[in-house]
């Protein structure tokens, strides 16, 4: 039970030696940027805390544990070293599983060959992960690599079953529209790609898509009326049918460009077919129709042409993937990424946050211009992370601070920000906002010892719903701990 993810791509392929460098440089900053992190149980004073600290770095690899836009813990996942590949156990359906899937697509870029990446048995389009890297490296990398026919064809070349797991590209883009209706033609047949094409438009599919999928059934039908109409009207034997047909597809596509090859149609027969074949773009679908027509073996007849067969039209699609922010991609704000902020490289807040952080520095000041009671100071912290637990549940630290409060644990300046830290947690409209998380578990409410029990929603982290997990009232307590262990933002604001 449970998700897993992965990598799909060709048999006993991996990133060249020249390249291992900086792949591993930027596996590290894409897991980092990602909100990957270890998570750990901390006992202090006989109190278990959960903090956050660096990823295991092992003779083997680097795991991790946590994802921090996820806010959640998952089994260790990261990179082998000795395989010189991306690992991961069990994923979630979260954001640490959406790291994971843009690390694995890290890996297939730098990988030779085609890949796609894996969410158990579906097929995914890496075109948002690789829009996410090139936001990341400032890389122009396109989805072509994804391309679904490659992908089949590799496993054909592997001997490997080519199974039903390609549905999810239909959405992404052409490229992936197409070549999934060229595994459709090879794998389930022709009269399941015709029912295909022209079923129903159903409410997942919008207006674009239905229409290009018509316009696609209309060049289908083309292609197939002309093929079996010159097998019944030539004169030429079978063998000589296919090797003309043959001959012009060879013609066809060791053709110039694409703007060449629509300069020279002329309006017969021979030209519109030409015409159709470039429009649908799907050189696999023109032989499987062949195939059919003359009762021939597809991939006999797909050798003919393997070595010269291209599109025209993907590459127009694919000229760039657009790029995808870190905010985008993990569906936050600016103002979610305080423990991100460097000195080198400040993020602009929205001037919400802005002023969130004048008044913190307001709070701050007042507490020392009044003289901070440094009366059991200790004490008083392990009674603000009791307080933190009670009334917002899960909340980890981050290992550098709780190491920090012990060195500095007799200086005013620094028990000053627990102190900051304990009037947001008092807050009434923070506290307001997490009380869902203490109501009774849904799946509890009717269960007689219940009361016995007390299961909450919050004790079931894994499914809480992120609307509720990251209500107000936690969003600010989280905020805070990542600026407390912020050294060049607490600096910037505190001047600590």
């Amino acid at each position: 039970m449970g998700t897993f993810c992965g990598l799909l791509k060709a048999e006993g392929s991996s990133i060249s030696v020249e390249k291992r460098e900086e792949f591993f440089a930027r596996i590290g900053e894409l897991f980092y940027r990602g909100g990957m992190m270890d998570w750990d149980l901390y006992t202090l004073f006989d109190k278990k805390l959960k903090v956050l600290k660096q990823p295991i770095h092992e003779k083997n690899g680097i795991y991790y544990s946590y994802n921090y836009f996820e806010d959640a813990a998952q089994p260790y996942a990261g990179f082998n070293t000795d395989r010189f590949e991306v690992y991961s156990d069990k994923v979630g359906y979260g954001k640490f599983s959406q790291t994971m899937l843009a690390a694995y697509t890290l890996e297939g870029l730098y990988t030779p060959g085609p890949f796609t990446i894996k969410r158990d048995n579906e097929w995914l389009s890496s075109w948002y992960y690789t829009g996410w890297i090139n936001y990341l490296f400032g890389e122009k990398y396109l989805a072509n690599k994804s391309d679904p026919w490659e992908i089949c064809l590799m496993l054909h070349k592997d001997n490997k079953r080519i199974e039903k797991d390609y549905l999810r590209f239909r959405r992404h883009s052409l490229m992936g529209f197409i070549g999934y209706l060229e595994i459709m033609a090879v794998v389930d047949g022709l009269k399941e790609l015709s029912i295909e094409l022209t079923k129903a438009q159903d409410e997942y599919e919008s207006d674009v898509e239905y229409s290009l999928r018509k316009q696609v059934n209309d060049i289908y039908v083309n292609i197939h009326k002309y093929i079996s109409s010159f097998k019944a009207n030539s004169k030429l034997s079978l063998d000589e049918q296919i090797d003309e047909l043959f001959t012009m597809i060879r013609s066809f596509y060791t053709h110039g460009g694409l703007p060449e090859i629509l300069e020279s149609l002329t309006e017969d027969e021979t030209a519109r077919l030409e015409k159709d074949i470039l429009l649908y773009d799907s050189p696999a679908s023109v032989i499987k129709i062949i195939a059919d027509v003359y009762e021939q073996d597809f991939w006999q007849l797909w050798q003919r042409i393997a070595d010269v067969a291209k599109r025209y039209l993907w590459n127009m699609d694919l000229k760039q993937v657009p790029l995808v922010s870190t905010e985008e991609f993990f569906d936050v704000t600016a103002d979610d990424l305080l423990w991100y902020w460097k000195k080198d490289k400040p993020i602009a807040f929205s001037d919400e946050m802005q002023a969130w952080l004048n008044n913190l520095k307001k709070e701050y000041d007042a507490l020392l211009t009044q003289g901070v009671d440094m009366n059991s100071p200790l004490k008083r912290i392990m009674n603000i992370i009791d307080f933190a637990e009670e009334h917002y549940a899960n909340i980890y630290y981050f290992i550098e601070i709780i190491y920090e409060t012990f060195e500095r644990i007799s200086d005013p300046k620094f028990f000053a920000l627990w102190l900051v830290f304990e009037k947001i947690l008092h807050n009434a409209d923070n506290i307001n906002a997490s009380k869902g998380l203490f109501e009774p578990d849904y799946w509890a409410k009717d269960d007689k010892d219940y009361v016995a029990n007390g299961r909450r929603v919050c004790d079931t982290w894994w499914s809480v719903g992120r609307e509720l997990k990251f209500n107000l009232g936690r969003k600010n307590v989280r905020r805070y701990i990542a600026l407390m262990a912020n050294k060049d933002l607490r600096n910037e604001i505190f001047r600590i």
